[in-house]
Formats: C-alpha cells, sequence, structure tokens
C-alpha cells in the first residue's frame, strides 16, 4: 500500500501517492489543486446553504404577516368606527389573503421539521429584539381577534350575510394561527441567539447557588 505525500506548489498543496511521484508532472498537480479546490468550494456553499434557506424561509414568514398586517388594518378601524356593519366584500383581497396564508404556513412547518435555525452563539440585543417582534407581531392579531368576536358580532342583525360571515371566520382563524406561528418562529430565532447568555446566566446562578 503507496504511502501518500503532500506536495507544495505556488498554487496549492496536493497529496500524491509515492508511486505517482517520479512520473506526475506539473501540469497534473495544478489540476489535483483546482479539483480539491472546487471541491472545497462546493463544501462550503453546502455549509452556507442551511442558513440561507433558513432566511429565505424566514423572509416569506415576514413578507406574510406584513401584508397581513397592511391589509387588515383599514378593517380593524372600520370594525372600530362601525361595529356590526358588515365589511365589503373584495374576491381579489380573499384570495391574495389566501394564498399568504398558505406561503407562510407552507415556510413554517418546513423550516421547524427540515431546516434547523444556524444562528447560535450570544448576541443579546439582537435576541431581545427578536423576542420583543414576536411578541409585538401578535398584539395586532390579539386586538383584532377582540374587536372581531367582542364587539364586532354581537352586533350584527338579522341583514348579515351568515356564508360570507363563516367564509371571512375561517379565513380570519387561519391568519391568526400563520400570524401566531410566525411569533413562535422570532421567539425560537430570538432564543438561539440568546442561547449561551442563557446558559452562562444559569451557570452563574448555579455557582451562586452552590
Amino acid at each position: 500500500m503507496s504511502n501518500t505525500l503532500t506536495v507544495k506548489t505556488d498554487v496549492g498543496d496536493v497529496e500524491v501517492r509515492e508511486s505517482e511521484l517520479a512520473s506526475i508532472t506539473m501540469t497534473q498537480i495544478i489540476r489535483k489543486v483546482t479539483s480539491q479546490s472546487f471541491q472545497s468550494g462546493l463544501f462550503g456553499m453546502a455549509k452556507l446553504k442551511p442558513a440561507a434557506v433558513y432566511l429565505l424561509l424566514l423572509a416569506v414568514q415576514t413578507t406574510g404577516a406584513l401584508f397581513f398586517i397592511s391589509k387588515e388594518l383599514p378593517d380593524f378601524r372600520q370594525l372600530l368606527l362601525y361595529p356590526g356593519e358588515q365589511l365589503p366584500y373584495l374576491r381579489g383581497d380573499d384570495f391574495a389573503m389566501m394564498v399568504a396564508i398558505v406561503a407562510m404556513q407552507v415556510a413554517y412547518w418546513y423550516r421547524l421539521q427540515h431546516v434547523p435555525i444556524p444562528f447560535q452563539g450570544s448576541n443579546t440585543i439582537l435576541s431581545h429584539l427578536l423576542l420583543f417582534l414576536g411578541r409585538l407581531s401578535f398584539v395586532f392579531g390579539g386586538s383584532l381577534f377582540a374587536v372581531v368576536f367582542f364587539r364586532h358580532i354581537p352586533g350584527l342583525d338579522q341583514s348579515t350575510d351568515t356564508w360570507l360571515m363563516a367564509r371571512r371566520g375561517l379565513l380570519l382563524a387561519g391568519s391568526l394561527f400563520a400570524l401566531f406561528c410566525f411569533a413562535l418562529e422570532l421567539e425560537r430565532f430570538g432564543a438561539a441567539l440568546g442561547s449561551s447568555q442563557k446558559r452562562l446566566s444559569d451557570g452563574r446562578s448555579h455557582h451562586g447557588r452552590c
């Protein structure tokens, strides 16, 4: 079995068997170096891929959440001012909302099952910011839920389109659930960034008790 030697060149290092050392040329060495560099580049891209995929999935959820808030904010104001008055039906808005919900849910569950959070470490400020945004993102959803179910629905009269109300209720429930999942995702991300700081704090607490 031939031993392997490392040949140092101006373009890089390459591993060569002793049996090949006498017959190998500089051109072949350069080709080996190029091949090894190319493979190293592919492995480097593979390492970057989980982070890129995670950020893409998070961007999809963020876009969906911002779309939901921007579309529902005018309706929220309308329900506050005129409770019990059914909003006009716009087919395009409902379809766009369904697309946003599906996109958010696909991104969330795919990330949860297949893509681990690639960012770990101690970034206390960013961790707190993400945790804050996670809680804040659902404040609007909770407020909208309260206005619809405790102020708007009790004020509806007999002229209300029941079928339209049922469809909007399902759409609202799906939107709030998608927003809830997005809030959880932000909190998981924030917790991952603060994991090192949490372990340090727990360690200090443990030593203090000892």
